[in-house]
């Protein structure tokens, strides 16, 4: 449990500085997400990128839970919102989803011959 608020308390904290450094920011580099903190005694991971004039989205990733978590900072008011946790570890283990053609089925169908 301790951890868990641990973990809690540093996401918040990330989120901070984000919210800090998207002020700092120019537009060139608000196009693409940018890491903004790696924890060394975890190994969380924040990813931060602006959406418009409204709100930053944070992108928390936990490697060792194979989890994500995406938050909603918004720049009028500070309130941070969840919108989303997944654990992508069976995400990952997928061949293929949503892709377009060839699929790496055909792909590899065709390199075998």
């Amino acid at each position: 449990m301790r951890v868990a608020i641990g973990i809690l308390i540093l996401g918040l904290g990330v989120m901070a500085i984000a919210v800090g450094v998207s002020s700092f920011r120019n537009e060139a580099q608000a196009q693409s997400p940018q890491i903004i903190g790696i924890s060394a005694s975890n190994g969380l991971i924040a990813l931060s990128d602006e959406r418009g004039d409204t709100h930053q989205q944070v992108t928390l990733v936990d490697p060792q839970k194979q989890t994500m978590a995406v938050y909603h900072v918004d720049r009028a008011s500070g309130k941070v919102t969840l919108k989303c946790v997944r654990n992508v570890r069976w995400d990952l283990l997928l061949d293929e989803f949503n892709g377009a053609n060839p699929a790496p089925r055909e792909i590899r169908a065709l390199v075998g011959q």
